[in-house]
């Protein structure tokens, strides 16, 4: 028994130092595609990881998501779906993160009609001068009723020299 203790033992620190050396050749992989990403193309990587495609990094950028081989020789931008997963746009969902964490950087510059027995948050980029926006500030309490929490971000979309900007900085 006591030898059988032994090779559990010796397996178990076996396993351990090969994950412990795997993770330290990751580390070293996602430094090097990320010095190389920013010498050669100079783009600001903000993080490298596995892509669902073996052999593939994610590099998200300051300027989007793009992949870059194992090797650091191709890098790409585009779209990955998954066929077996019934067309499932991966990269998709590899930027939904990155939207949602950008968007809670302005949770302090939002205005905010909370729901009572909130259910849904829906962040809005609303223009005063828009119609539709107007409609849907007009149906806030509804949709506060029905449990959805809307956030409003001001987006003159006439840029900084609108109307629309001079009146939403006024407010």
């Amino acid at each position: 028994m006591r030898k059988l203790t032994q090779v559990f033992s010796f397996i178990a620190l076996a396993l351990l130092a090969a994950s412990q050396l795997q993770a330290k050749e990751a580390e070293s992989t996602n430094a090097a595609l990320k010095d190389k990403i920013q010498e050669t193309i100079g783009l600001k990587v903000l993080s490298i990881s596995p892509s669902p495609v073996n052999g593939l990094f994610q590099a998200m950028t300051q300027r989007g998501l793009f992949y870059i081989s194992e090797d650091g020789k191709y890098f790409m931008q585009g779209r990955i779906f998954s066929v077996d997963d019934g067309m499932k746009n991966v990269t998709e969902e590899a930027l939904a993160g990155a939207r949602l964490d950008g968007i809670e950087g302005f949770s302090n510059d939002m205005i905010e009609f909370k729901a009572k027995d909130e259910k849904y948050v829906v962040t809005v980029f609303t223009d005063i001068t828009c119609g539709y926006c107007r409609k849907l500030h007009d149906e806030m309490s509804a949709y506060n009723q029905r449990g959805i929490t809307v956030r409003y971000l001001a987006f003159p979309r006439g840029g900084p020299n609108s109307p629309g900007f001079s009146e939403m900085e006024s407010v």
